[in-house]
């Protein structure tokens, strides 16, 4: 299942997108389990089949703007990139 063309796919060119990705390590971290989890969750549930890896995507990167959010620490106005 790990090797499969759409799972391969994503997470090699599509995951990795520095636009729809977070900028912080903490946040890319957790970012990254998030989508880890939850493609494990819908390839073995058989949730869509092949397509299982784009919706936990799609959930991964309407999440990535919160993250940032999250795990961003402003002092004195600038930004921590960790």
């Amino acid at each position: 299942m790990l090797l499969s063309g759409s799972f391969l796919f994503v997470t090699v060119f599509m995951l990795n997108d520095t636009v729809t990705s977070p900028y912080g390590f903490s946040a890319r971290c957790f970012y990254a389990a998030i989508f880890g989890i939850l493609a494990a969750l819908f390839m073995t549930n058989n949730v869509l089949g092949e397509s299982a890896v784009f919706l936990a995507l799609l959930i991964a990167n309407f999440l990535a703007p919160a993250l940032d959010t999250v795990f961003s620490l402003t002092k004195k106005g600038v930004k921590n990139n960790d």
